[in-house]
């Protein structure tokens, strides 16, 4: 079992294996890329999906959603998995879901709010442990208040959510503003902005009771200060929340 340390304001090491949720240990964890897995609806697959078992590119689409896995867990159960931990879900252009669009929706393609409610549901009868991919560091060009700066510049009331060198935004593929890695499709967030943390911690309140844990994307490049906000509010709606 891992033994994570930090030190007090005297100096000292102070053990904290006991913040560790004692299900992890026992944890056979199984990592699932939804649009790839199994389409269990065709009636949500995206525009231009492929037909499954074709040659799988960077853009491309299955139509893998939570049905799918939700059909698939008698498989699962005999792998001899009891967690998933599946990659982004909320609402993006992608197929990785990584840009995201809208923090507070499922994906269309994978389904609703009201299945992932089924889905959750469904996984802990299974007595299946769920994480989620959390991408708090940077979001899509599609997501709302990203268009609001692009269309009404500093005016914007969400001008300052971003980090924008100057105005007007110019095209992703010659960004002047900050984004993660240079991808000018991927924006990044100003974490440590009250109004963004506000939002975020809304967003995380919505699906921690939910879920069993979170992986958090690139943790190192969002201000450690809002991890430790994060950390103590999850653990307050959810104690045995696995970080």
């Amino acid at each position: 079992m891992p033994c994570l340390f930090y030190v007090n304001t005297n100096g000292d090491s102070i053990s904290q294996t006991n913040t560790i949720p004692a299900w992890v240990k026992d944890a056979v964890f199984y990592q699932i890329f939804p649009d790839r897995f199994s389409n269990g609806d065709t009636a949500n697959d995206p525009a231009g999906v492929e037909p499954w078992g074709a040659k799988p590119k960077g853009n491309n689409f299955f139509g893998g959603d939570l049905q799918g896995i939700m059909d698939r867990t008698p498989h699962l159960k005999r792998l001899g998995v009891n967690a998933l931990y599946l990659n982004p879900i909320f609402e993006a252009t992608t197929n990785h879901k990584y840009n995201t669009k809208d923090y507070l929706k499922i994906d269309p393609s994978f389904g609703t709010n009201e299945l992932f409610d089924r889905f959750s549901h469904h996984l802990r009868e299974q007595n299946i442990r769920l994480v989620l991919d959390g991408v708090f560091n940077h979001v899509g060009t599609a997501f709302a208040p990203f268009e609001d700066v692009v269309k009404n510049g500093a005016r914007s009331p969400y001008a300052s959510w971003f980090n924008i060198y100057s105005f007007p935004v110019k095209e992703p593929r010659n960004p002047n503003y900050e984004c993660w890695w240079g991808y000018g499709s991927l924006p990044k967030l100003m974490a440590q902005h009250p109004e963004v943390k506000k939002y975020l911690m809304t967003a995380v309140e919505q699906w921690t009771g939910k879920i069993d844990g979170w992986r958090l994307d690139v943790a190192n490049e969002v201000p450690h200060e809002f991890w430790k906000e994060f950390r103590i509010a999850v653990r307050t709606w959810n104690p045995e929340c696995y970080i």
